[in-house]
């Protein structure tokens, strides 16, 4: 097979490292607030990292516009409001939606699967590919970890491209297609309705609308769209 030209590496090379930014960001977004993540999302930062992550795609771009929509709009309002109330109103909202035994929104594969199941093949992956997940306080089936994964398998695609190692890097994206429908398409789409549901703050519903989206475009599947929501309450 005729390899292809330094042009061409460059471009998908390109794309492959934008898509790993979307992962570590949809991996940010359902981390616990912190003053840092506020202020990324007053300057329009969360929208602008996922419209950076998507530019190489064409009209499939239209599909994130209403949860992007979302995330403008609560930058906008976090701007409104004290720093330091923000983040508290994140914070409990953060707690109320995924914390471990009583959040409404369970974040482990395993809850949606039969227990040990997922976290048993994730570890296998991880073994299999030298892969270590940055986010080591939580659970390899965790939504968090598998974004990681994602990410970090997307990052590797990267740089085969950068090297001209075109038939590994070829064979890398299909391994992240294989780990996205084995493992985040398995529960990321009940996770995105719960979460679509249970959330009072637009922030939320709209990284749930972004996750199913890229999940969907990444994995080659369509898991439909989200609904809009509630902003930013100034407290009183």
């Amino acid at each position: 097979m005729t390899a292809p030209d330094q042009r061409a590496l460059d471009v998908v090379g390109r794309i492959a490292a934008r898509r790993a930014v979307g992962w570590r960001a949809l991996a940010d977004a359902f981390s616990p607030p912190t003053t840092q993540g506020v202020l990324a999302l007053r300057a329009g930062e969360a929208r602008a990292t996922i419209v950076h992550a998507t530019a190489w795609l064409d009209s499939d771009r239209d599909r994130f516009d209403p949860d992007l929509a979302l995330l403008d709009a609560s930058g906008r309002a976090a701007s409104t409001l004290e720093l330091n109330d923000v983040v508290d109103q994140l914070t409990t909202e953060h707690t109320r939606l995924f914390a471990d035994g009583t959040g409404l929104v369970a974040l482990l594969e395993s809850a949606y699967l039969p227990a040990g199941e997922p976290a048993t093949a994730i570890r296998a992956i991880l073994d299999a590919h030298q892969l270590t997940v940055s986010e080591s306080e939580v659970a390899p089936d965790h939504l968090r970890s598998q974004l990681a994964v994602a990410a970090t398998l997307a990052e590797r695609e990267r740089d085969l491209w950068a090297t001209g190692d075109f038939e590994q890097a070829k064979a890398l994206r299909v391994v992240q297609q294989e780990f996205l429908i084995a493992h985040p398409a398995r529960f990321v789409p009940a996770l995105c309705d719960c979460l679509t549901r249970a959330a009072r703050l637009d922030l939320y519903r709209g990284w749930a609308g972004v996750l199913r989206s890229y999940l969907s475009i990444e994995a080659g599947v369509d898991y439909g769209r989200t609904l809009p929501s509630q902003r930013f309450q100034a407290t009183t």
